[in-house]
């Protein structure tokens, strides 16, 4: 299917109850240059890591590889880096089964055996096509090859006491970091202005969780900054948000018995030696295995973060298999999963980070709240010209309340610190204030990665035109969450509405 050729304009209009995006001045229309800049191959060329790390290997101890496409034009300085996505493995038997079913398929996602010389880079955010990938074609684009099955954040060699499958290597973390290396002394990203790290499904994990640990090799903290011209860097994470559930089926038993997510997290801790945000570890401690689950990790990133999440995700679907047979029910559970930022203490007896009070400068809007947060008078600030009948939904599994007591009170921004948050104790400033939000009513799962990601929007509003401006810092925050009450047609979901071209046509008047 070809997609058409649609030039993102900036539409910022809000239809039906849908929560905005809060915004500054509009930049200059993103449209296209008269004569657009030429690329230098129409592909993405492998790039191998053995002589960088010989330890950055796949899960059979093949070699690492990424896939890497130089910038031009505008972009020549500009990269956008992905981390592949592809699911787990979590026991000997699923390993077992995972590389010999896929290999015999001679897939991807557990050896580059089969890695192919090129990558075509045809459609979704490594696009070369500027109607697909209006602002990023030209980029310097890097596609990872996912064949660690640890979410990129393993460090457990073959032989690993603690591993799951000793037989197999689970090396996602050194992987990520030789990619990096590669990329700065191959490649120029010593001259890098901007970075977008991305990832999906899996490798949204990976990117939300290996973001920080990417910046600290380009600009080493307290060290000499290998990358002295970054201005911008910042991370997407497409279809990352999975769910942190109770036992999905009364026949997977009590938790350790069958796999679920929190499963799969512990096992990355543990068996894979798994290593996640570094501020996340240090608040959760013992219980990092949390930092596998968005909702828990996105307030604690120091990265600038933004989310696309469809409301009836498949892969969570699947996962769920509660949330499986009733979609309104998990769609509950997924909207109610966005309210939540951090409490007031840490777990691991650290000072919590507040965004909501530390951070000045963002009035709204926010999402709406049913009250106020715990402990609070505040309550969420909305311009009166923004129209919102959202309530704060309640956690559910199976009709039952998930929790009756969220693990983190929502902290507004205008709140004020609890009197239990040690200000001086803690000097980091959050960057991620409130949650960067776009969420369709869509039965999918990952944009980035195809034709939807041009085509992904609510309403009248693109998302690609919302990654752009946010990306630019047009938009401080982007909350879209689809207020239509039930999952919306696959043709609304994979093409733009009729009168789309038009009010593109009528915001540049």
């Amino acid at each position: 299917m070809v997609w058409s050729g649609l030039t993102v304009g900036l539409v910022w209009l809000l239809v039906g109850p849908v929560v905005a995006a809060q915004s500054a001045p509009a930049p200059a229309p993103l449209s296209a240059p008269a004569t657009p800049a030429p690329v230098n191959f129409q592909y993405l060329q492998k790039y191998n890591l053995s002589a960088v790390d010989p330890q950055a290997v796949c899960m059979d101890g093949s070699p690492g590889v990424y896939y890497f496409q130089q910038g031009s034009g505008s972009g020549l300085n500009k990269w956008v880096i992905e981390f592949n996505g592809g699911s787990w493995c979590y026991s000997n038997t699923s390993c077992i089964n995972r590389n010999t079913t896929l290999q015999n398929m001679q897939s991807n996602l557990t050896s580059s055996k089969f890695a192919p010389e090129i990558n075509l880079g045809n459609t979704g955010i490594l696009s070369l096509n500027q109607a697909q990938n209006p602002f990023l074609y030209n980029w310097n684009h890097v596609w990872i090859w996912y064949c660690s099955s640890d979410s990129w954040l393993g460090s457990a060699p073959a032989g690993f006491a603690n591993s799951v499958a000793p037989q197999f290597h689970f090396q996602g973390k050194r992987i990520s970091g030789a990619t990096i290396e590669s990329l700065l002394r191959d490649h120029a990203m010593t001259s890098a202005t901007d970075v977008l790290v991305t990832g999906n499904s899996a490798g949204a994990i990976g990117a939300l969780n290996n973001a920080q640990f990417v910046k600290d090799i380009m600009v080493p903290p307290g060290g000499v900054t290998r990358a002295p011209r970054l201005a911008t860097f910042k991370c997407f994470i497409d279809a990352g948000w999975f769910l942190d559930l109770p036992n999905y089926s009364a026949s997977l038993g009590t938790y350790g018995t069958g796999f679920n997510l929190s499963y799969m997290a512990h096992t990355l801790q543990v068996a894979f030696n798994g290593s996640f945000d570094k501020n996340c570890m240090a608040y959760y401690g013992y219980d990092s295995w949390k930092c596998f689950f968005a909702e828990y990790t996105w307030p604690l990133v120091q990265i600038p973060l933004l989310f696309h999440e469809n409301l009836y995700d498949t892969s969570n679907l699947n996962y769920d298999s509660a949330g499986s047979g009733d979609f309104q029910n998990f769609r509950n559970n997924m909207t109610a999963s966005f309210w939540d930022e951090l409490p007031a203490s840490s777990p691991a007896g650290q000072p919590a980070l507040m965004p909501g009070c530390e951070t000045s400068g963002l009035t709204g809007p926010l999402l709406p709240l049913s009250a106020g947060p715990t402990g609070s008078s505040a309550s969420a600030t909305v311009p009166a010209t923004a129209t919102t009948t959202a309530t704060q939904p309640t956690y559910q599994s199976g009709g039952a309340p998930r929790s009756s007591t969220p693990d983190r009170p929502f902290v507004n921004a205008a709140a004020p610190c609890p009197s239990s948050y040690n200000a001086s104790a803690n000097s980091t400033k959050a960057v991620n204030s409130v949650l960067n939000m776009f969420a369709p009513a869509c039965f999918s799962h990952i944009i980035e990665d195809s034709g939807l990601f041009i085509t992904s929007h609510i309403g009248t509003t693109s998302f690609v035109d919302q990654l752009y401006r946010w990306y630019i810092g047009d938009l401080k925050v982007v909350q879209m969450i689809d207020q239509y009450p039930t999952v919306r047609s696959l043709a609304n979901c994979t093409a733009f509405p009729d009168n789309y071209t038009q009010v593109i046509a009528s915001s540049r008047n």
